[in-house]
């Protein structure tokens, strides 16, 4: 058996055995990709797409979740707006580009979830595009870069290009565009926004990668003189790229001297295979000053390399979130995998639109709920110097007389880990969360 692997839209080649594709099976697919023929597939029906062609395949834009889980996940993001954006967490897509949506991985035969041990093809590493990825809550975008062909081009290629890159995949000017088409529209003008680069050009496309990020970004960007003169190299919390209105960062992991970008802040990266995500042995992690990553790989090149196998893919947002992790790198997002990103609202809640009056309390499910104000339960205690040391009050009140100790301040938890923190500390009681100050940020 012969094969041969790239990683364009027409990726797969065989000279015998499974999945054999001839010319006019290519044909017949660019025509049904013209006339739109086909119904959602399973990951574009979860998605309540309004519109899908080929493959079945969400159109750009038209993926949606569901209001409340766009409420939660916004939720979660407006908790952080005084951290650092390095110490921030974030829902990733690991290599965003590399999307069905777009092209990739037109040949792709393999069920998802996929298991170890299939014997199939997915060079695909997301099913949507970066619109409905940003939709759906990423805000960490992975990008391969290579020059090729004489352009600098969004693609999973190599230097032995064993997984090469070809002439048809996207060139960089393109995602750029899309994503800043995006982040334009008034509801996302505020949003962080970061763009990772997992760099393979030279220093001689440096001048190149500025232009196109000028071009569609402009004074958007958060630039690394902007880190320096302005913020003496530590970086700034999200209230304050809003003010200056630079919502755009983007991260490089070549230490490219260009204009634009940063070296990625985070000092650890580990594959999911590679991580222990038990959260009662994450205090580490939670209390680190340093971001870690973690990412996935759902990649599957028949039976030459399984990256299930090797390195593993998150199904999972919370149980890492809870253990403190920074960046989250998945492949193959869709929307009941962003639920599991959700550790606040319980489902359905808040039922009726909050306001400034709206009282919340952490159940013993762990999970949020809008209660009436005048009820009585504990109060949820952190520390004044340590952030991530939380305790209840010793005894039951209403929303309005909050009783935490010397050295205490009522609170929210802000992040992931601090919502485990609390968890633990409140043992199955039911814990008033003071969210009045983070209402404001939700409503319009």
């Amino acid at each position: 058996m012969t094969i041969f692997l790239t990683t364009g839209p027409y990726r797969y080649q065989k000279a015998t055995g499974y999945g054999t594709q001839s010319r006019g099976k290519l044909n017949d697919k660019r025509s049904k990709r013209e006339n739109n023929e086909e119904s959602c597939d399973h990951f574009s029906v979860e998605a309540n797409c309004s519109k899908c062609g080929f493959h079945g395949i969400c159109e750009r834009g038209s993926a949606r979740i569901s209001p409340w889980l766009s409420f939660a996940l916004k939720t979660q993001r407006e908790l952080q707006i005084d951290a650092p954006i390095n110490l921030v967490q974030v829902l990733g897509a690991h290599n965003s580009y590399n999307n069905r949506a777009s092209g990739y991985g037109d040949l792709d035969d393999c069920h998802w979830p996929h298991r170890a041990d299939d014997v199939c093809i997915a060079f695909a590493n997301q099913e949507f595009s970066f619109t409905d990825q940003l939709n759906m809550g990423m805000r960490n975008m992975e990008i391969d870069l290579w020059k090729c062909f004489n352009k600098i081009r969004m693609s999973h290629g190599n230097q032995n290009f064993l997984l090469g890159c070809v002439p048809w995949d996207k060139e960089f000017e393109d995602g750029m565009k899309e994503i800043s088409d995006w982040t334009k529209k008034h509801e996302n003008q505020n949003e962080i926004l970061e763009i990772f680069f997992e760099d393979h050009t030279t220093r001689e496309e440096d001048s190149s990668i500025n232009q196109v990020i000028e071009e569609y970004f402009g004074d958007r960007v958060f630039t690394p003189s902007d880190l320096k003169q302005r913020f003496g190299d530590k970086w700034p919390n999200t209230r304050q790229l809003r003010e200056m209105k630079r919502t755009i960062i983007f991260l490089d992991g070549n230490n490219h001297s260009a204009r634009f970008l940063h070296s990625h802040f985070w000092s650890k990266s580990y594959t999911v295979k590679h991580f222990d995500a038990d959260v009662k042995n994450c205090s580490f992690k939670g209390n680190s000053k340093d971001s870690v990553r973690i990412y996935s790989d759902s990649t599957v090149y028949g039976p030459v390399y399984n990256g299930i196998r090797s390195k593993g893919t998150i199904m999972d947002f919370k149980k890492y979130l809870l253990c403190g992790v920074g960046v989250l790198g998945a492949d193959q997002i869709n929307a009941e995998l962003m639920k599991t990103a959700v550790f606040t609202w319980a489902e359905g809640e808040p039922k009726q639109a909050i306001n400034e009056s709206s009282c919340v309390m952490l159940s013993r499910d762990k999970r949020w709920y809008v209660r009436d104000c005048n009820e009585e339960h504990y109060y949820a205690c952190v520390s004044k110097q340590q952030k991530n040391h939380w305790s209840l009050s010793a005894g039951v009140g209403k929303y309005s007389s909050p009783l935490c100790g010397e050295g205490m301040e009522f609170s929210v938890p802000k992040n992931g880990y601090q919502h485990q923190q609390l968890s633990q500390a409140a043992q199955g009681k039911t814990v008033w969360l003071n969210f009045t100050p983070f209402i404001p940020l939700l409503v319009h």
